[in-house]
């Protein structure tokens, strides 16, 4: 059956879904407890209370099938015949909760002294033998592979109980889980539009000291496009290296850098990039893009 209408129920602000066919009608509990008072303890009995707004009790019980029903013929309950019994609370500490869970202490308490102190040596030849499985430590006594070993298979065994699982042998082969795959990423293309517009890319370079952190920056004129990178030195292989590095980025999306702009310091690059025509700022003087970019990374930085 499918239910598509909804209905006002008594004392409720929100809407519940309703049939008249059905000889029922689902109310959700989550829907009740914003607006009345519901009581549940399956200590005293299987069944809900819902306190009503007229001081009237609604009882759900069990009916099988993880559904509780209130029938409406019965006799309505008020609150003076409703006895709720109150348990006081028990303040539970962290320490408390800690010692009801199973501790090395409270597994000790199984044995006796010799027994405890015989597996702390098989525990101690575990790791002298490179912490083998407790299967592979039994069957070396069970073999006589350890000569004059004092240990016995009851003392593994023991110890397991009373320590449990080795940590250095679970650190030790513990598999790393399988990575995540990686999603392909396809290069998108430029729109032809654009394409045809900023084709060729005219580039200016610099480098930049921010609280004395070298960076070697690049700023296209015509895209405004920049890039920064650390660099440990000003030296030619350095300028070289990067240089390059920013044109190539370019080749990748299909651009072509035509002309660099730099300051005197980037003569060695001229012989680097011979295709690309390199022009530089006469000595004392600056190019002014990159310039007024640096100043703006300098403030901010």
């Amino acid at each position: 059956m499918i239910c598509k209408r909804v209905g006002r129920f008594e004392n409720l602000r929100e809407h519940v879904w309703f049939d008249r066919r059905s000889i029922a009608n689902i109310l959700s509990l989550a829907l009740l407890v914003k607006e009345r008072r519901v009581y549940f303890d399956s200590a005293e009995k299987n069944e809900f209370l819902v306190f009503r707004g007229d001081g009237s009790v609604m009882r759900f019980v069990d009916a099988g099938q993880g559904l509780y029903v209130h029938n409406t013929n019965d006799i309505k309950m008020t609150l003076r015949n409703v006895v709720l019994q109150s348990h006081p609370l028990t303040p539970v500490t962290l320490i408390q909760v800690q010692t009801k869970l199973p501790t090395v202490k409270s597994n000790m308490q199984g044995y006796t002294p010799q027994q405890v102190k015989r597996a702390q040596l098989a525990r101690e030849q575990m790791g002298i033998l490179g912490f083998p499985t407790q299967k592979d430590h039994e069957r070396y006594i069970a073999n006589n592979l350890i000569h004059n070993s004092q240990v016995t298979i009851e003392d593994i065994r023991i110890a397991y109980d009373i320590f449990g699982k080795s940590i250095p042998a679970l650190k030790g082969k513990t598999k790393q889980k399988k990575p995540a795959v990686v999603p392909n990423t396809p290069l998108q293309r430029l729109p032809h539009k654009i394409f045809k517009n900023i084709r060729n890319v005219f580039l200016c370079c610099d480098f930049v000291s921010v609280n004395g952190i070298i960076f070697y920056v690049s700023k296209s004129r015509n895209i405004g496009f920049a890039t920064i990178s650390a660099v440990n030195n000003r030296k030619s292989e350095t300028m070289i290296n990067e240089t390059t590095r920013v044109i190539n980025k370019y080749g990748k999306r299909g651009l072509t850098v035509n002309e660099i702009f730099a300051d005197n310091e980037f003569h060695p690059i001229i012989d680097a990039v011979a295709t690309i025509h390199v022009n530089l700022a006469a000595a004392g003087e600056h190019v002014g893009d990159i310039e007024n970019h640096n100043k703006a990374l300098q403030e901010r930085m």
